[in-house]
């Protein structure tokens, strides 16, 4: 039915289906072999996933995302208006973190 919809009703669907599947086994799968690399052990992409999220641990933003609310709250907005300003600031954080991508 999905594929009826997508691809429309003058596709031939078994057809179609067969294609799928043989090009599902022809792909190779992954693997932890993938990741590994020349003289540093991994790829130096893997290296700079790993190097930013540790960065991303000790710039501590994780922390004043997850007590934003308390945060708020201990500088003196009501609990009301605090749980609105941490809203805020997510969707801020997201819609920045889009445009950087």
């Amino acid at each position: 039915r999905i594929l009826e919809e997508v691809e429309g009703r003058t596709v031939d669907l078994d057809a179609r289906v067969t294609e799928i599947e043989s090009a599902m086994h022809r792909e190779e799968k992954s693997s932890f072999r993938d990741l590994l690399g020349g003289g540093f052990f991994f790829k130096p992409i893997v290296w700079i996933g790993i190097g930013l999220s540790v960065f991303q641990q000790f710039v501590g933003i994780n922390v004043a995302f997850y007590y934003s609310s308390t945060l708020w709250q201990s500088v003196g907005v009501d609990p009301t208006d605090s749980f609105f300003y941490s809203f805020t600031t997510s969707i801020i954080n997201i819609v920045g973190t889009v445009i950087a991508m």
